[in-house]
């Protein structure tokens, strides 16, 4: 029976060169993924029959939207990095105590991209929306006309050195990180309901080694509402440890919540069970499994197994490493079990020679 898959899915983005988290989504409302093939027909002969299929240009992509805002979703999605400390337009309203000046408590910069200490003002009493500019000396601002005890209403720029901060390229390249996905999957049941969260069988896992940000997107804003974050990555191919290793996208898994290693195995055997050696040279017995809720065998680990030579005068063996020893001439054979479950066992035989 199948389980459900429920609730959004939560990711971890972690940086791919050192494996630093950089990146928490748990905030989605609603999260998806979607792999695409494309398809060539192959046809040909009379009737212009179809003989098989081709398939290529696959790609695996990844969605959600996150009702939290975060800064740190644009850095992965423009390719920057942020930076505390940014210019901000700041407001007060000031009582003139000095004729003709109007005298700030921040200390004014310039605003972005230009280079002049301006700001603007504009009177208490105003109905006006205009706002006249001002250009500022340290704290201080000339404005001929006002006299003492006028109170107007000033806009500067500061710098807060709290703000995080970061510069939207023109040239959007987005980041490269290794995402790992988690979502939860619950107990059908007879009537398929999920109550409680007692439940929860296991947990589905999904893991993109390069995963890619779209840098594409819109933040929608109401007046009458919050606003939502849309995201996208896309699985990048990724080359497997080993001489003949296959590329791929992604490792979907599911796990079981309380499951043990051999709960769905129903035998073990060896590979190459008869083993031939020479007196003093060693060999690694190789166990595989066969499990009920998998097709084909798995490769078993020989630390969860436990072997013993029934003549350690011919061949010995390690307890949980598997390593054969050819002593002296002879036949030995080699009982193989699994340590928490020992109903499950095979045997191998190594011959020895001079």
């Amino acid at each position: 029976m199948g389980r459900i898959l429920g609730g959004s899915m939560n990711w971890d983005f972690f940086d791919p060169t050192d494996m630093a988290l950089v990146l928490k989504l748990t905030s989605a409302t609603d999260s998806g993924l979607n792999s695409e093939v494309q398809n060539s027909e192959v046809r040909g002969g009379q009737e212009h029959k179809k003989y098989a299929n081709y398939y290529y240009g696959g790609s695996l992509k990844a969605n959600a939207t996150s009702c939290l805002f975060n800064l740190s979703y644009f850095e992965a999605k423009f390719g920057v990095d942020a930076t505390l400390g940014a210019k901000i337009e700041s407001s007060e309203e000031i009582t003139v105590a000095v004729a003709g000046t109007i005298t700030v408590t921040g200390t004014p910069i310039a605003p972005p991209a230009k280079t002049a200490i301006t700001g603007t003002y504009r009177l208490s009493t105003s109905t006006s929306e205009r706002e006249e500019p001002i250009t500022f000396t340290g704290k201080n601002a000339t404005v001929s006309g006002l006299t003492v005890g006028t109170v107007v209403c000033v806009k500067y720029w500061v710098t807060d050195l709290t703000a995080k901060n970061i510069i939207v390229p023109t040239n959007m390249i987005p980041k490269i990180l290794y995402a790992v996905g988690h979502a939860n999957e619950f107990d059908a049941g007879e009537e398929g309901q999920v109550n409680t969260a007692s439940s929860k069988v296991g947990e589905f896992q999904v893991v993109m080694p390069r995963a890619q940000f779209d840098p594409n997107g819109e933040i929608s804003m109401t007046s009458s509402g919050t606003a939502n974050v849309p995201l996208s990555f896309e699985a990048l191919a990724n080359r497997g440890i080993g001489c003949n290793a296959q590329e791929y996208y992604a490792i979907w898994s599911e796990t079981t919540i309380g499951a043990e290693a051999f709960d769905t195995c129903t035998g073990i055997g060896v590979i190459d069970g008869d083993i031939d050696l020479k007196v003093g040279a060693t060999s690694t017995i190789n166990v595989v499994g066969k499990y009920s809720n998998v097709a084909g065998i798995s490769a078993v680990s020989n630390d969860l197994l436990s072997f013993t030579s029934l003549a350690p005068s011919i061949a010995t063996v390690g307890l949980h490493t598997g390593i054969v020893t050819a002593v002296s001439a002879g036949s030995a054979t080699i009982e193989c079990s699994v340590t928490s479950k020992p109903s499950l066992s095979t045997v191998a035989v190594a011959t020895v020679t001079v």
